[in-house]
């Protein structure tokens, strides 16, 4: 796993953002969107709710062929062309992380964005990962 030092602080409830990592995936995906910020904090999330270390092997089944999935390969080195980046395109912000190497597994089900308010990457990018996401 490259790079993981996003946090969100215990006490002031602040995004800690690893603005290189950020730029990685900004640069795989090709632009900036809500998409990729949506998939930045999955793939997140789900590293730090596995314990995911450089050299697990994991496996991703992503239940959606738009921008999140393109997050997945910069940050736990998951691809399609490796075969651990698996797409069932349901149109659903769905996401099975399994590590392998532990046997642990999470699903991460995006809660619907709310009505109005923040727009796209600022609204991914400044929750907590408990207010983005559904844990299955």
């Amino acid at each position: 796993m490259t790079g993981f030092t996003f946090a969100v602080d215990p006490v002031f409830g602040e995004v800690n953002m690893n603005t290189e990592l950020w730029n990685k995936c900004v640069e795989y995906h090709g632009h900036v969107c809500g998409g990729i910020a949506l998939g930045y904090m999955a793939a997140l999330y789900a590293g730090e709710l596995l314990d995911i270390k450089n050299g697990d092997d994991i496996h991703i089944l992503a239940a959606t062929a738009k921008c999140p999935v393109d997050a997945f390969p910069v940050i736990l080195e998951c691809s399609r062309e490796n075969g651990r980046l698996e797409i069932d395109d349901r149109g659903e912000m769905e996401f099975k992380v399994e590590n392998r190497t532990s046997g642990k597994s999470v699903v991460l089900m995006a809660r619907p964005k709310p009505e109005g308010g923040e727009k796209g990457k600022d609204y991914w990018l400044s929750r907590s990962f408990e207010e983005l996401f559904e844990v299955k």
